[in-house]
């Protein structure tokens, strides 16, 4: 009985995937005296060394149509000797090598030691996958076939002990390569990167990446297709491109280098284009992407292109840079060196949280986002609360609360719904009984219940008060039993309003005495204070993006004195410059600290002082000596010298 094999064919968008069962039939003996002398089975029947069952696989054209032009991509014959010699796809590759694929044709029929086309133990869809040749991206991951096996083999694979090749970063059968920014790092190793901190939250995240894809199609028109157009290169291959040109002339990929982070690898020289010697401006590719400069053009870093340079000999002209090694000597401040002022010199702050253990000198510091475990729900952290009794901490995030326990690494997270962010949040507990969460929202107020264990209870109401954003959070000193809190908002808005022991909200009133003081600067709020001298009326200071203000109130509700105690035009009389090309800088309060003698268990017994943070530096606050603010402020010992130029005095 002749042995049957059943050979399922599965079409999956541009993939073909095979899978083989084993015989269903008793395989039998035959004496060779027996046979009728007969060839075996045909399996190559045009002998162009492609299976026929592969060529059958892949025989139906595909129509391709763009801009009303439609392409017919022809597909594979069995009786056509010639056929596997053809790119009707025009992705660089012959029929024959995709076929052979991950075996080149030098050991496709020669070495090779097992079956073609991706293992089913290896693919994304767990059958056999190869390479279509009617289709230039097979995985479609936005990197033609042909490329992605140029780049294996020239640049990132090694044949394995099948001699057969494996990719590393670009496998014309991985549909995620086109998304990885592949760049190699100093050691050689892959994965670097040339995307860049966009929003400058310490993080380059996926959204940043400046991807493999992105790079192959460095400079195409927008309806670029592999099948019409050809690859992204000049004189590498016959599927590249004739309908555009590289500078320099020479063969080469058209885009920007998938595995360098700086691809530059030509300069003007007046209306020519040299080659360079050495790749790079000293600008990352991203960058200059995105801030619309040539990634592969060295001469654009030494242009001003916003032309925010300036006169400083005041000759009558902006003397440009002429060199990398020569910038500090030109008048124009050239995108090199805006390149250099984003990067801050290397010195990138990692947003999350960050723990160390206390008292211990060069303790290693443990970070917390939502990439590491224990994680935080977000990075991007606006507040912290610490519950003592429960050890407990709070993490206010930009998406919602974390409550975590570091004793256990146990984290519980608490999202928020899409479109609500969180700015700021308080923890409480009333008479020391119930205790709630505070947060300020870019859409209301508010208030969480904590249940025994200061988890979220579950069952409790939410409590609302929707007026507006809310971008800060502080408590009033008045000794009332409930929090009494001044929020402020953005564009010089304040309010007051109280939560009970309950945990409702009322009593929500503009701060109009606050809220006038602040539009006589054009100010917004951004730091609170609220201390009490023995036997005195509590004072209330407030620190804002352009000064700082004391008024003589418990409530601030109602009518009471307020006064600027400096603003832009007298910061530098009362604390330390901030930026000696704008003194306006100086003004920027951004925190305040109530402080004095404290018991042992840490609590103050009394207010003494106040510690203020400024564009500037830190700066202490006498309340003993508050009527002269020119005697209160003192900074002495409290300045970086040596580091000041990297921003250590910059709270």
């Amino acid at each position: 009985m002749i042995p049957v094999i059943l050979v399922t064919l599965l079409v999956l968008g541009s993939m073909v995937f095979v899978s083989q069962s084993r015989p269903n039939s008793p395989v039998e003996s035959v004496h060779p005296d027996d046979t009728t002398g007969e060839g075996p089975p045909i399996t190559d029947t045009d002998k162009d060394l492609i299976p026929d069952l592969h060529e059958e696989a892949f025989s139906q054209a595909i129509n391709l149509t763009l801009d009303d032009v439609t392409l017919v991509i022809n597909g594979l014959d069995f009786e056509n000797g010639s056929d596997n010699q053809s790119d009707f796809d025009n992705d660089g590759l012959v029929a024959l090598a995709e076929y052979c694929w991950p075996y080149d044709l030098d050991n496709c029929f020669t070495n090779r030691r097992s079956l073609t086309g991706k293992p089913p133990g290896q693919s994304e869809s767990g059958l056999r996958e190869f390479l279509d040749p009617r289709v230039a991206d097979t995985d479609g991951d936005g990197l033609p076939d042909g490329y992605e096996v140029w780049m294996c083999m020239m640049e990132t694979g090694s044949i394995n002990e099948s001699n057969a090749w494996e990719c590393n970063a670009f496998d014309p059968l991985n549909s995620y390569d086109g998304q990885n920014d592949s760049d190699r790092c100093i050691d050689g190793s892959l994965g670097c990167g040339d995307g860049f901190d966009v929003d400058r939250d310490g993080i380059v995240e996926v959204h940043e990446w400046y991807t493999n894809a992105e790079e192959y199609n460095y400079g195409a028109w927008e309806n670029w297709t592999t099948e019409f157009h050809g690859l992204r290169c000049i004189d590498l291959m016959p599927a590249c491109t004739d309908l555009d040109t590289r500078p320099t002339g020479y063969p080469g990929w058209l885009g920007t280098d998938p595995l360098r982070n700086d691809s530059d690898f030509f300069y003007w020289s007046g209306s020519r284009e040299l080659a360079k010697s050495n790749r790079g401006d000293g600008i990352i590719d991203g960058w200059e992407v995105f801030f619309g400069l040539d990634p592969r053009n060295e001469s654009d870093s030494l242009l001003d292109s916003d032309e925010d340079g300036w006169d400083l000999d005041r000759d009558g002209m902006v003397l440009p840079d002429g060199s990398r090694a020569t910038i500090y000597l030109g008048e124009a401040l050239s995108n090199l060196e805006e390149y250099y002022i984003f990067i801050d010199g290397g010195t990138w702050v990692r947003a999350g949280m960050k723990s160390t253990p206390l008292g211990e000198v060069d303790a290693e510091v443990q970070m917390y986002d939502q990439g590491t475990s224990p994680a935080i729900l977000h990075h991007d952290v606006r507040a912290l609360h610490v519950d003592s009794d429960l050890g407990l901490i709070y993490v206010a995030t930009k998406r919602g609360v974390t409550i975590f326990e570091p004793a256990t690494g146990a984290t519980y997270h608490y999202q928020l719904l899409p479109g609500v962010e969180l700015n700021d949040m308080i923890h409480w507990t009333a008479g020391g009984e119930e205790s709630f969460l505070v947060l300020a929202l870019n859409q209301s107020v508010a208030v969480w219940k904590l249940d025994d264990s200061g988890i979220l209870d579950l069952t409790a109401p939410v409590n609302t008060a929707e007026f507006g954003e809310v971008t800060l959070l502080s408590r009033l000193s008045n000794g009332s039993g409930s929090l009494d809190l001044l929020p402020g908002g953005p564009d010089g808005s304040a309010w007051t309003f109280t939560v009970d022991g309950s945990g409702l909200v009322s009593a929500v009133v503009p701060a109009e005495k606050v809220v006038e003081a602040l539009a006589m600067e054009n100010a917004t709020l951004q730091a609170v204070a609220h201390p009490t001298l023995d036997g005195q009326t509590p004072q209330l200071y407030l620190g804002t993006d352009k000064g700082m203000l004391v008024a003589d109130t418990a409530d601030a509700a109602g009518d009471f004195a307020i006064t600027w105690i400096f603003n832009e035009t007298q910061a530098e009389l009362y604390v330390r410059a901030a930026d000696p090309s704008n003194a306006s800088h100086s003004a920027n309060v951004r925190t305040l600290v109530v402080d004095g003698p404290r018991a042992s268990d840490g609590t103050l017994t009394s207010h003494q002082t106040i510690w203020v943070g400024t564009a500037g530096g830190v700066h202490q606050f006498s309340l003993l000596d508050a009527a002269d603010p020119l005697v209160a402020f003192t900074r002495e010992r409290m300045q970086n010298d040596e580091w000041n130029t990297e921003g250590a005095n910059n709270v």
